[in-house]
Parts: C-alpha cells; structure tokens; sequence
C-alpha cells in the first residue's frame, strides 16, 4: 500500500471496525491514551515499508455531551490530500453504547466545489454518503447530530423538520402549559422522542427572560444631581423621565464553573428570583441569539431553573432555528 492506501485503510477500515466491535472500550483507549492513533497507523507504514509523513500532533481527540444522554467523540486527521480520505469522524452513542453511529467527514471534489461529504460507516461495513456539509461553525458536528437522530428514531421525528402530526396554536403555547409538560415527560422517561416534542414547542414559543435594567450613564448622571439637590420630600410625587434608552442586560446563572442562560415558561416560574429582575418576552430564536452573542462561554439555556428544569444544549441551539414551524 502507498501513503493514499494506508490512511484509506485506517480512517475507512479500521477505526470503524473497532468502534463498533466494542465501543465502550474504544472510547476508553481513545480518551486514556491520545498517541494511540498515531502509533497505530505509524505501525502500518512500518510494515509496509512506507514513510511515514505525519506526526502524534496531526492526531487529535475530543470529547463531549450533546444532550443529556448522547455523547460524542471527534477524531481528526491531517488534512486529507485526496478524495475520500477524511477530515474527521464523528463517534455518537448513547450511554449505554447501546445506539451508535460513525460519521466520517471527507473530502470533496471538484464537481462539489471542494465542499466536504457526510458520509456513514454501518456496523456491516456499508459506506452511505449523505451528501455535502461546511467545516464552519460546526456545521459538520450539527449534520452528524441530526442524522443520528433521524437514523435511529425513524422519520417521524426527523429533524429539522417538525412531526407532521403534531401541531400546536399559538394561543396552545401562551400560557407555557405545552412546555412545561412536555418537559415533565422528558425528565421523567429521557427519550429522544421527548426531546424532539421539546424542541418542536420551543421553536414556536415565547418565553420570558430576567433581565437587569441598565440605565445609560447620562441619565443616571441626571437621576443623582436630581436626588442630590432636592429638598427632603420635595420628590414625592415626582418623575423622572429617561432620555435614552434603557438597557435590558439578560441575568446568567452560575453551577460551578459552567455558565447558564435562564428563560422562564411563565413569569410564575420564575418565584421570588424574579422579584429582582426585570422580566422581558422574546421568541424562543430570539433567546437563543441572545445566548449567542453573551459574553460568558454558555453551556446553553436552562428553562424553569428553579422549578422543573431542562438545559437546552448549545449544540441543539442551530437544530432548533433550523426546525419548520408546527404550529397550524
């Protein structure tokens, strides 16, 4: 075999195999031993008395949730010099490394402009393509997810696209009864149809978020000289009228050293927290760019933190923009 046999072979063969041979002890050796990947394909060009042009840097793992009970794990390669030979791949499984998929990032060709392919190895050594996907933004990590949902709960949950069956008004979704629901149900029998019945009702919901008001500095300036020079009891009765605009600033909630955006399915939900605060409606997209663009690295949006609650990953963040509308 040549350089162009020998990373087929790993990345298209091999690897594969392995993961679906015994997943859990392939995640293992993965994540307790980084060089693993390079000392093996380094072993096959020693045997095939090839030069080895690659290093242990070229070689990388990640690991991380994307839900609650889905996990995924992302090799990646050096830059492939040729069609098909890969980018990456994605590993997602469940806990129990009961429902697993392996999705190779390849790279594409001249007829596609270049983009890279999705392609699927199945547990019978079945190559599917999937057709293109960008490297930006994690748009290929975002394809992989959805693809893993839809293989294994079937097309009457694809996503992004809503349970055709399933469809909502808006006057359903006002009072945020439909969510919190629904949210009962998942946390109570952690499914992916649970999760996709969330989803649904989250891209069609408003939510409320607890806000600080902010006053720009020249009003504030203009509050103060007020307070300063008046007389006792003279401001009873008084106004005070801001000339700009006031500031609303979303609060963050803290567990640890992870960062939470909070929204609220009802101003009720939000209890005595909510006295402090501000409380401004937005459309559920709408959270999610103010999410986006926060200051803090979020984990993601919490919903009803104090009650019953659900975190709705960043990673599903462009899954539910993506969605189409269920509502009727």
């Amino acid at each position: 075999m040549d350089r162009h046999g020998i990373r087929y072979v790993f990345e298209h063969r091999v690897l594969p195999q392995w993961f679906f041979e015994d997943t859990q002890k392939f995640v293992g050796v993965l994540l307790n031993n980084k060089e693993v990947l390079y000392d093996f394909i380094n072993d096959i060009f020693e045997k095939e008395n090839v030069e080895n042009p690659y290093s242990e840097d070229d070689f990388k793992v990640e690991a991380a949730k994307l839900t609650d009970n889905v996990l995924f794990v992302k090799i990646s390669f050096p830059e492939p010099e040729e069609e098909p030979l890969c980018y990456c791949s994605y590993m997602l499984f469940d806990e129990k490394f009961e429902k697993k998929r392996y999705y190779c990032i390849e790279r594409g060709n001249e007829a596609g402009d270049f983009l890279p392919f999705v392609c699927g190895w199945t547990p019978e050594g079945t190559h599917v393509n999937y057709g293109h996907c960008g490297l930006g933004e994690d748009e290929d990590l975002i394809r992989c997810m959805e693809l893993y949902i839809k293989e294994l709960y079937g097309d009457e949950h694809p996503v992004p696209e809503a349970d055709s069956s399933t469809k909502f008004t808006a006057e359903d979704l006002e009072d945020g009864s439909v969510l919190e629901a629904a949210i009962r149900a998942f946390n109570s029998d952690r499914t992916k149809e649970n999760l996709i019945d969330i989803l649904m009702i989250l891209r069609d919901s408003y939510v409320w978020i607890p806000c600080n008001a902010i006053m720009s500095e020249n009003d504030e300036a203009r509050l103060l000289e007020m307070l300063e020079s008046a007389e006792e009891g003279s401001l009873v009765g008084s106004t005070f009228s801001n000339k700009d605009d006031v500031r609303m600033v979303p609060d963050i909630l803290q567990n640890g050293d992870k960062y939470f955006f909070p929204v609220f399915s009802n101003v009720e939900a939000m209890g005595e927290y909510g006295n402090n605060f501000s409380k401004v409606q937005k459309h559920f997209t709408e959270a999610i760019h103010m999410a986006k663009v926060n200051e803090k690295e979020l984990e993601g949006i919490v919903i009803n933190a104090f009650s019953e609650p659900m975190v709705i990953d960043s990673e599903l963040f462009e899954v539910i923009e993506n969605m189409k509308t269920s509502l009727s």
